[in-house]
């Protein structure tokens, strides 16, 4: 097993019931957005609304998982630069860090975007009737790419900056996709529904290629900027 195996074996480890905490959150939040999600189907504008604000603000955190550092008060302390002062005594090099912790966040990024939209799917006959599983899967393709490059973002956070910086811009992309909400509502733009009708229409393969490569060269860059803050970071003063 290479360093960035052990790596994700080890953070599996660590944090393994933070994960699976993490999904059963989204499953179980799922469940209660269920009857939300059938009525937006209907063209229940408020509904649709509601369900673009779920999608777009976990979204972002799909991939980062529900552990203890999320719980704590971030302005006193910094779990995540302790962390990496474990990690750093470690004879691994900091690409095989970066690339571990990416990867990790991609994988549970697919994970709790299955877990945020399939109960609800399972459970809502309205929803099944509406929604075939060609369109759910296209949903969360762009639900996965949305997440991953995000994601990528917070990952850079975390790993790049103290934890009261990560808090605060944190803070400031809720507010931001909240504004982005407003103005979906006050152009009366439905995003998720949106996106169902075009996959039901029959979305050109080539929109499939594009998404993917913005989404892949993003989360690229992100990858690379991580790697050189890590070089450059000092975490000991």
């Amino acid at each position: 097993m290479n360093n960035i195996g052990r790596l994700l074996v080890r953070e599996l480890r660590l944090f393994w019931l933070s994960y699976i905490g993490t999904m059963l959150f989204f499953a179980l939040y799922s469940l209660v957005l269920s009857v939300t999600f059938e009525d937006a189907v209907a063209g229940e504008t408020g509904a649709s609304i509601i369900v673009d604000m779920v999608i777009l603000l976990f979204g972002q955190i799909l991939g980062l998982g529900i552990t203890k550092f999320n719980l704590m008060n971030l302005f006193r302390t910094d779990p995540y630069t302790r962390k990496m002062r474990v990690i750093r005594r470690l004879p691994v090099r900091t690409s095989e860090i970066a690339i571990a912790r990416v990867t990790m966040m991609l994988v549970m990024t697919a994970v709790n975007a299955v877990m945020l939209i399939v109960p609800a799917y399972l459970v809502m006959p309205g929803i099944r009737q509406a929604v075939t599983m060609t369109e759910l899967c296209s949903l969360l393709i762009f639900i996965f790419l949305f997440g991953s490059v995000t994601g990528s973002f917070y990952v850079y956070m975390e790993i790049g900056h103290r934890a009261r910086r990560y808090l605060e811009v944190s803070i400031v992309g809720v507010l931001l996709t909240l504004l982005a909400v407003y103005l979906l509502w006050l152009f009366d733009i439905q995003l998720t529904v949106s996106l169902l009708e075009q996959a039901r229409e029959g979305y050109h393969p080539l929109l499939y290629i594009l998404a993917l490569v913005i989404a892949g060269l993003a989360v690229h860059l992100f990858l690379r900027i991580i790697i050189r803050r890590l070089d450059r970071r000092d975490y000991y003063s």
